[in-house]
């Protein structure tokens, strides 16, 4: 009997082996195998029985690169392929980040995603020249980053682009309090997706006949400092846009919002539950779940990235906190929240 029983126990651990491991998404770094061959076709064109090699990496920790980087892995799992998937998060950290798009290239993977601007042009610099191919998500303009010159040249590299409707989300900020005067607006200067939405927002601010006070900063520890600095300034509203650092830090902000009465809004709708009273922007998960199951897939089936034209992100969400207004001494119209398409009754803090 002991030895059936062992005969048994050996061919219940082939049989899971042949299945395969789900990929995970719960660790910034991490090396998993995904099959979905039980639930979904495996995609036409690509090669039977071969294991792709893919490598994810996310600039930091935030809602909206979070999100983009699970329609990805989500878009890969239901593909039917068999993917052996490796996930990276240096957490703003340059030379991490230059170390795992070199090590990328180094591994010689099949296909490259990279989440945020930052990755983005860190893979294209590792990736130049390899034959490995990239596909950005989350940046808010390519060809100012550098990693394409245009829509249709871009050898190695395509993805979907996603600038955020800034305009959009200040005449939300403005409909729900309409007697702004100054608005204070914190930013990162050595991230390039951070100037661009920057500059948008500031010459509209313009055109609004209202003073957009800005606070620069280098990293997350300056945000909270920033924040009050423009609190002194009697600010009426904060508007926080697709910035990586300061949105790593946004509870600082929030914290500063709540104690003051201020009016804090993104353009990040990801990150009202961490106490916006109100964010319009992109739907990243959408961001990332199109790049992979559209983009993605055709690259392994052969599709060469320079073949794929870069696209943009069209779909929009728009949150409401209604514990944040509380909070923030706010109004929401009934005007307002029948636009929401998401309703948050409490803050949740980054964990």
């Amino acid at each position: 009997m002991p030895r059936i029983r062992n005969f048994a126990a050996l061919l219940l651990t082939l049989a899971l082996v042949a299945c395969g491991t789900p990929a995970t998404t719960d660790s910034p770094s991490n090396s998993a195998t995904t099959g979905a061959a039980s639930s979904a076709p495996a995609a036409s064109g690509a090669a039977e029985g071969k294991t792709y090699r893919i490598g994810i990496v996310q600039q930091t920790t935030h809602p909206a690169l979070d999100a983009a980087r699970k329609g990805i892995v989500d878009a890969l799992n239901e593909s039917g392929l068999k993917i052996e998937l490796t996930e990276k998060n240096p957490q703003n950290d340059p030379a991490t980040l230059a170390t795992i798009t070199d090590g990328f290239r180094d591994e010689k993977l099949d296909l490259v995603f990279t989440v945020g601007t930052l990755p983005a042009q860190a893979g294209f610099k590792s990736l130049s020249g390899s034959g490995i191919p990239m596909i950005f998500n989350t940046v808010v303009d390519p060809y100012a980053a550098g990693v394409a010159k245009s829509e249709s040249d871009h050898p190695g590299v395509t993805g979907i682009q996603a600038l955020p409707p800034v305009q959009e989300a200040f005449d939300l900020m403005l409909k729900m309090q309409p007697e702004t005067k100054k608005v204070g607006n914190i930013w990162t200067s050595s991230e390039k997706n951070s100037e661009v939405v920057t500059t948008i927002a500031r010459e509209y601010a313009k055109t609004k006949g209202i003073e957009f006070i800005e606070r620069n900063v280098t990293k997350a520890d300056e945000v909270l400092t920033a924040a009050e600095s423009l609190a002194a300034e009697k600010v009426d509203t904060f508007l926080i846009l697709t910035d990586s650092t300061v949105v790593s830090a946004l509870e600082s902000v929030v914290k500063v919002a709540n104690d003051n009465d201020i009016g804090l809004y993104c353009g990040d709708p990801a990150s009202a539950g961490r106490g916006c009273v109100a964010g319009l922007g992109l739907d990243y998960y959408d961001n990332g779940y199109i790049s992979a199951k559209e983009q993605g897939i055709a690259i392994l089936q052969g599709t060469k990235p320079e073949d794929l034209p870069i696209r943009k992100q069209e779909k929009k969400v728009i949150a409401i906190n209604t514990a944040a207004a509380t909070e923030q001494d706010v109004t929401i119209s009934d005007e307002v929240a029948k636009m929401a398409t998401q309703t948050i009754d409490k803050i949740t803090p980054k964990q």
